[in-house]
C-alpha cells in the first residue's frame, strides 16, 4: 500500500473518530482539520462554514502555517463577485466538491492569489 493511500486511510479514521467522540461542533470541525493537516498532504486544512446572513464563508477551525491568512480572507457566496467566484463559493452554491489542481493560474482564485503567492500555496 502507498505511503500516501495508509496515511489516508490513518486520516479518515482519525476522522471517524472524531466524529464520534467530539463534544461539540466546534471541537469536530478543530479534529476534522487535525486529521485532514496529519496526513502530510496539505499546507493547512480549514472549515468554512455559511455565516448567519447566508452571503459569507467564515473560517470555523484550521490546522498548518497558514491559518492567520486564511482567518482573515474574505469568501462570499455571491457569484459573479471575485469574493464569490473561488472555489468555496463555488461549491457553496452548487452543493458539490469543488478543486483547484494550479491555485496560482486558476482564474477562480484572483480575490486571494498575491496572499496565496506569499505563502508559498500552489
Amino acid at each position: 500500500m502507498p505511503t500516501t493511500l495508509a496515511r489516508t486511510f490513518a486520516a479518515l479514521s482519525a476522522i471517524n473518530e472524531a466524529i464520534l467522540y467530539a463534544k461539540s461542533p466546534d471541537e469536530l470541525y478543530q479534529k476534522v482539520c487535525d486529521a485532514g493537516f496529519s496526513s502530510g498532504d496539505f499546507l493547512a486544512v480549514a472549515v468554512f462554514l455559511v455565516g448567519p446572513d447566508g452571503r459569507r464563508l467564515c473560517f470555523a477551525a484550521g490546522c498548518g502555517d497558514d491559518i492567520p491568512r486564511l482567518r482573515s480572507i474574505v469568501i462570499t457566496t455571491e457569484a459573479g463577485t471575485p469574493e464569490g467566484s473561488g472555489v468555496g463559493g463555488e461549491a457553496f452554491r452548487n452543493q458539490k466538491l469543488c478543486v483547484s489542481n494550479d491555485y496560482l493560474n486558476d482564474p477562480r482564485s484572483l480575490a486571494w492569489r498575491a496572499g496565496a503567492a506569499s505563502a508559498a500555496i500552489g
